[in-house]
């Protein structure tokens, strides 16, 4: 009797510990997040890579036509077909004029004089302050300190006299 008992007795414990521990139900693990499991790897060294593969077409943001009011013969170009443009890029010269690309969304279209006022002469003394010229308040008036700046900036690119052709600028 004291057999049964003992047998009775492990097959209690072995029940139990099969109902505890559910080697069956491996899916309710998966499910349950929260419970910690130990994964063994191999500990090696490599490198890590990450390759996404799109699929599209790349298209120039803007194109710009640059159109100029003054005759002449282009002597030189400076810029290739495709190259992106910065402020103060020499773009052509025509008749040993350099044309030099400024950042504005007025074309200059007038000559300009003292007293003269509007969003281009706003623009004109935004692109001298900016290039170090001084040209007094930028307030979109044209005065005596706007035409010094000017005359400042086109010897120092070259631009011959001390009035300003306005329309040599794009």
């Amino acid at each position: 009797m004291k057999k049964i008992l003992i047998i009775l007795i492990l097959l209690g414990g072995v029940a139990a510990g099969l109902l505890t521990v559910r080697p069956w139900d491996r899916e309710a693990e998966s499910a349950n997040p929260g419970v910690d499991r130990a994964i063994a790897e191999t500990v090696t060294i490599r490198t890590l890579t990450d390759e996404i593969t799109i699929r599209g077409e790349l298209r120039r943001d803007e194109l710009q036509s640059i159109n100029s009011s003054t005759g002449g013969r282009i002597s030189d170009i400076g810029v290739e077909a495709g190259e992106v443009v910065a402020e103060g890029d020499a773009l052509f010269t025509v008749d040993g004029r350099q044309a030099v690309a400024v950042a504005g969304d007025f074309a200059f279209y007038r000559q300009l004089d003292v007293g003269s006022d509007g969003s281009d002469v706003l623009q004109l003394e935004a692109v001298l302050d900016g290039a170090g010229y001084d040209v007094g308040d930028v307030d979109g008036l044209y005065t005596e300190e706007t035409r010094s700046g000017l005359s400042t900036w086109q010897a120092d690119h070259g631009y011959g006299g001390t009035t300003a052709e306005v329309n040599e600028v794009v």
